[in-house]
């Protein structure tokens, strides 16, 4: 028997089980790529949405606190999503200034201050942000202390979905 997906037909053997007989009964069935369509559409949640970028996506909201974020991202910083959740930037990425009196971008800040100005400047007027280069001072123990990456934002509804791409160190 011949199994096809229903949706959008394509086969569902593998090369060597398929047969060329046209006789051959059918069975139908929906395919992964058609049951991962489905699922979307239907709705799934904000942490599934955002595990199936293949980047890492942090979301956050006006006042530039994270609501959730990737599972990828998690991995850039080596946090858990519950350590993360409602924090400013500067926190969930170790800035330096952040802890200062006034908190990240109050007072003295770094150049990863770049993700908090494209987050602000989006949000503001709805225009997105390409690959800008910014670089974090972490006040981390590990002998890499200064984090480079590229940071693009784009305005979803009333969010700002950013997209941190690591760089390799200089």
């Amino acid at each position: 028997m011949k199994r096809v997906c229903a949706w959008c037909n394509k086969g569902m053997e593998s090369e060597d089980d398929r047969t060329l007989d046209e006789d051959v009964p059918v069975t139908h069935g929906i395919c992964s790529d058609c049951a991962d369509n489905m699922e979307f559409q239907l709705g799934v949640s904000i942490r599934k949405f955002l595990n199936s970028f293949s980047v890492p996506v942090v979301l956050v909201d006006g006042e530039r606190r994270t609501i959730s974020a990737n599972s990828r991202a998690l991995q850039l910083v080596a946090k858990e999503l519950s350590s993360i959740n409602h924090e400013q930037l500067g926190t969930v990425f170790e800035c330096a200034y952040s802890r200062l009196p006034g908190g990240c971008g109050k007072s003295v800040h770094c150049s990863g201050c770049v993700i908090r100005n494209a987050i602000t400047t989006t949000y503001a007027t709805g225009e997105p942000v390409f690959e800008l280069p910014a670089s974090i001072e972490t006040d981390r123990s590990a002998a890499e202390k200064t984090l480079s990456f590229l940071i693009s934002t784009e305005k979803v509804l009333n969010y700002v979905l950013l997209r941190i791409a690591r760089t390799a160190p200089a």
